[in-house]
């Protein structure tokens, strides 16, 4: 049995039944060919360079996240709460899609995404959240959601969601 885990050097670090002390070390394209995923970088997908923010309370799914899509060469910033969020968009320029949990401290997914819209109503939001209710997810498409993924959910699926909501977005934006 292999286990791949991507990390922040771009470097993936497999291991071979499940031994930790003896990793072997693979670019994230060859072990992505290997396992038959196709890593796409050619320049006409513009997808493949956008810039995201990820905000979330739990450091494990923020990193999970994190490594996953610069797997797939995205541009991937995150924060750990609304307001660091909120902050975030204001200093930094050009992010082209948000992910955002619900229930995060100082400032919830809900109130963020409604204050997002208010000063950017084009950037896609995904909301990424263990809250599984009608009634929360009807809230978070009121807010602005473009999508609304509920925990625990499948890398691949969101990965193919954040692609779609990207490619149409950013299509959009170069016409």
């Amino acid at each position: 049995l292999t286990f791949t885990i991507p990390n922040r050097d771009n470097i993936v670090y497999e291991t071979e039944n499940n031994n930790l002390d003896t990793p072997v070390l693979r670019e994230p394209s060859y072990a992505c060919e290997e396992a038959g995923i196709a890593m796409d970088s050619s320049k006409s997908d513009s997808h493949l360079r956008a810039k995201i923010l990820i905000a979330d309370d739990e450091k494990v799914n923020r990193q999970i996240l994190v490594n996953y899509f610069r797997l797939y060469g995205y541009r991937v910033t995150s924060v750990s709460n609304g307001v660091e969020a909120l902050e975030e968009l204001d200093k930094a320029e050009g992010y082209d899609l948000v992910i955002l949990d619900v229930m995060m401290p100082k400032k919830d997914g809900f109130t963020l995404a409604k204050e997002i819209r208010e000063k950017d109503e084009h950037i896609p939001i995904i909301f990424l959240t263990a809250k599984t209710m009608k009634e929360d997810m009807l809230t978070g498409f009121h807010v602005g959601a473009d999508d609304y993924v509920t925990k625990p959910f499948d890398s691949e699926v969101l990965l193919f969601k954040l692609k779609a909501i990207l490619k149409r977005s950013l299509d959009k934006n170069h016409d």
